[in-house]
């Protein structure tokens, strides 16, 4: 049920990601978060061999993430002022995820991490972290909604016990006092950003609930 609500929820997030990007003319996830994502779910798609089930998921994963890069390819440079970022988004956004895709599958494959479990949960980890300093950063609702914040809280929280009570049929050594103090940091750090988000639209007079 826990690996079934997580791939609802975090689906439902990145629904929600591409229908605000297209309404907003932004992107909703963070660029490095965003480089690591479509890096560790490239892997999960066609490298790491998962049953058939969850390699659907992440197949689907990838091609949602994939429309999310083409979001922030589109619109991310229009996000920043500084004139040197501008010129250089696209190409600096690529070169990251060629940098990710190559660090990643050197840690799934040279540490021993047989589903990238381990990789996947610092890309979340990264991912929490994130979102808050781009909340700051942009200083509006741009690209993001309540929903959103939401969905991938309860995507992570999903993910979390999916791991613990699936750890003893995964494949390799699953280091439990990393994953708890990783999802200590992501809870922590993902519940800032829904508050954050629930409070920008109170303060713009936006019902959370119907702003989505």
């Amino acid at each position: 049920m826990a690996n079934l609500g997580g791939y609802l929820f975090w689906t439902l997030a990145y629904v929600l990601i591409l229908r605000r990007a297209f309404l907003d003319r932004s992107f909703g996830i963070p660029i490095a978060a965003l480089c690591a994502n479509v890096s560790w779910e490239t892997l999960a798609s066609f490298f790491l061999g998962f049953p058939k089930g969850p390699q659907i998921g992440n197949i689907i994963w990838l091609g949602l993430d994939l429309l999310i890069l083409y979001t922030c390819l589109r619109f991310g440079p229009e996000d920043f002022t500084q004139p040197d970022v501008k010129k250089w988004f696209r190409p600096m956004v690529l070169f990251g995820l060629g940098v990710m895709l190559w660090a990643e599958s050197a840690f799934v494959f040279g540490f021993n991490d047989p589903y990238g479990v381990h990789a996947s949960w610092v890309n979340t980890f990264v991912v929490s972290a994130q979102l808050p300093a781009m909340f700051w950063r942009r200083d509006n609702l741009k690209g993001q909604s309540f929903y959103i914040g939401l969905s991938i809280l309860l995507g992570d929280i999903s993910g979390y016990f999916m791991i613990v009570y699936g750890a003893e049929e995964m494949p390799g050594r699953i280091h439990m006092n990393l994953m708890n103090a990783l999802f200590a940091g992501i809870l922590s750090t993902n519940l800032l950003y829904v508050t954050l988000l629930y409070r920008r639209c109170m303060r713009d007079g936006l019902n959370p609930w119907k702003n989505w």
